[in-house]
């Protein structure tokens, strides 16, 4: 999944949980995406940290 510039605006700076082409969860902390990430399958997610604003979306496919 590749977040587009929406994502990257509603999750700036913060670690996002993602499972399949789903955002499961996003938060600053990235302890409690650690945490949220155990009830799902290791091989099937991917933790990514959105880079914060300001970032310049000009680089973000529509």
């Amino acid at each position: 999944m590749m977040l587009d510039k929406e994502d990257i605006e509603k999750f700036s700076g913060e670690w996002v949980l993602l499972f399949g082409d789903k955002v499961v969860n996003h938060s600053p902390d990235l302890e409690e995406i650690l945490k949220s990430a155990e009830e799902f399958p290791v091989d099937e997610i991917t933790i990514a940290k959105v880079p914060p604003l300001p970032y310049d979306l000009r680089l973000v496919e529509d």
